[in-house]
């Protein structure tokens, strides 16, 4: 499938930019313009991988619980226990340190925060699920609607101009906020680009037409790739005079859900996934990013201490960003078959 490969192996690059970025951003010296440039186009990293998990988890056949649980459960938890078992062989902690690092506090780094949220929306997958298969796209809408009205349109308000009441917290609406919000219309937006929609006719009870032009095969990989690059600019922009107005760094753009990095997301993401062709190098690298992103902190940490990201940051931060990735798909690839062999004897 050419357009997630692609769109896996993209995100799994731009998680390492923004962590190669982070610290330069954070010093506010001369290594800062090139980190800022290079995590304002970075930031939509994290919603494309859950924006694939809904895309293929939602649109798929039926399945029952042990099939989903062996099938797709399996393959996200076993890597983190065997993470787990990596760390635990480079950090200095003692067997229960370990554990209750990681399976009781969800501390044992930093970046795995990911990894505690994709296993939750795992477990929830199958209820969400059945709402796709049973084309109940109106009350897809409905939740995707009020999940962009407080998750991403009001919070983006809210952080800009600093203000501390949410309206919506009265009426306790954390049920439609968080990372399943990407997850759903990631989902949404493969049955969209993927229906033979008649522009005439309202989409099974759903009316998708404008949707549908917008993101038209014919137009697909031109207008929403000007609009990742037009929003990461804009990103870019507005952190830079907002930290140049303060004095140091604002992060208040780069945030998941702002609404720039939301439209950064959804663009970069339509743009790519209807791609019908590529080398097959994508292909062969998509299969490791998961591990990719598991282990590229503990290979990031090695690379910077070879590199100075304060000095010639436009050349040494992408120069990290390679090695990093060249490095953890190097060690990925053995991590994988360790993977699948444990995997077969798990399901005997």
């Amino acid at each position: 499938m050419p357009g997630p490969d692609i769109l896996r192996c993209v995100a799994a690059i731009l998680v390492i930019a923004i962590h190669a970025s982070a610290w330069p951003f954070s010093q506010y010296n001369g290594g800062w313009k090139a980190s800022l440039i290079i995590d304002s186009f970075s930031r939509c990293a994290v919603p494309l991988f859950f924006m694939l998990t809904g895309y293929f988890l939602l649109c798929g056949k039926q399945e029952t619980l042990s099939q989903f649980i062996s099938k797709r459960f399996l393959r996200i938890f076993l890597p983190f226990v065997m993470l787990v078992f990596i760390y635990g062989c480079f950090k200095d902690y003692t067997i229960t340190e370990l554990i209750r690092r990681a399976f009781v506090q969800g501390d044992l780094d930093f970046h795995l925060w990911y990894i505690y949220t994709i296993i939750g929306i795992y477990i929830f997958i199958p209820i969400v699920k059945v709402l796709f298969l049973c084309k109940e796209y109106k009350l897809i809408n409905y939740y995707l609607f009020i999940w962009f009205l407080t998750f991403i349109l009001y919070a983006s308000f809210q952080s800009l101009f600093n203000i501390n009441t949410n309206p919506f917290s009265v009426f306790n609406l954390y049920y439609f906020q968080g990372w399943l919000g990407y997850v759903i219309l990631g989902g949404l937006l493969r049955v969209v680009l993927e229906s033979k929609i008649q522009l005439d006719q309202p989409f099974e009870g759903f009316n998708l037409q404008i949707l549908y032009k917008l993101v038209s095969h014919r137009i697909a990989r031109f207008v929403p790739f000007f609009i990742y690059i037009l929003s990461s600019s804009i990103i870019a922009l507005g952190t830079y005079i907002l930290s140049i107005k303060q004095g140091r760094p604002i992060e208040i753009f780069f945030s998941s859900n702002n609404f720039l990095v939301f439209i950064q997301s959804v663009s970069l993401f339509v743009s790519l996934i209807s791609l019908n062709y590529y080398p097959r190098i994508f292909g062969w690298v998509a299969q490791y990013t998961y591990w990719i992103y598991l282990i590229h902190i503990l290979c990031l940490s090695f690379v910077v201490k070879h590199i100075d990201l304060s000095h010639f940051s436009f050349i040494n931060i992408p120069l990290a960003i390679l090695f990093t990735f060249i490095i953890s798909l190097f060690f990925s690839i053995p991590l994988l078959s360790i993977e699948k062999f444990f995997l077969k004897i798990i399901k005997r």
